[in-house]
């Protein structure tokens, strides 16, 4: 059983409340752990709790870096800027890193050609010392913007997850899907 803590910006994109159900659903994951990162903290943990039966913290809460390092993870996930990342970082040892983030070449996305990939943008300084000290297994906007459920797969995902219908229609429809 792999024991995972998720970081995330949950609430912008239905990406990440996916992926939320996605750990939770697995049955070799055990989610010990979720933070908040960037922005409205109170409601991106109203969000998560509403997803997941797993501990959610505030990113901005004090106590977090202590938290998540007795809690003792075997894995970390990044799915929003990272600041809390490079937080757990500095405190001591941190277990392998995945995250989502950056971009091999400009990329379209949400109709833009982006140049700086959302991730690393919001904190610059938090994604280089991630890159530099945290040896992540990367997963870029490249990779990501061209992963798509068929019809007959995000059909079956609303239906198990009826609280994705909103986010869902609205992440489409801004996409012109």
């Amino acid at each position: 059983m792999l024991r995972l803590w998720i970081d995330t910006d949950v609430g912008d994109d239905p990406d990440d409340a996916i992926a939320l159900l996605a750990a939770v659903g697995h049955p070799e994951i055990d989610l010990v752990g979720v933070s908040t990162v960037d922005g409205d903290h109170n409601r991106r943990v109203r969000l998560a709790r509403a997803l997941v039966d797993a501990p959610v913290h505030a990113g901005d809460a004090p106590g977090l870096i202590d938290t998540f390092h007795a809690v003792a993870p075997d894995a970390v996930v990044a799915i929003g800027a990272l600041t809390n990342t490079a937080a757990f970082l500095a405190a001591g040892p941190v277990p392998p890193i995945t995250l989502m983030g950056g971009a091999l070449a400009p990329v379209e996305h949400w109709g833009m050609t982006m140049t700086t990939e959302y991730n690393f943008g919001r904190d610059p300084a938090a994604a280089a010392t991630v890159l530099r000290d945290g040896a992540p297994l990367v997963v870029p906007l490249d990779v990501t913007v061209r992963t798509r459920l068929d019809s007959d797969a995000l059909t079956r995902l609303v239906q198990a997850a009826p609280v994705l219908r909103e986010p869902v229609d609205r992440f489409l429809a801004l996409h012109g899907d």
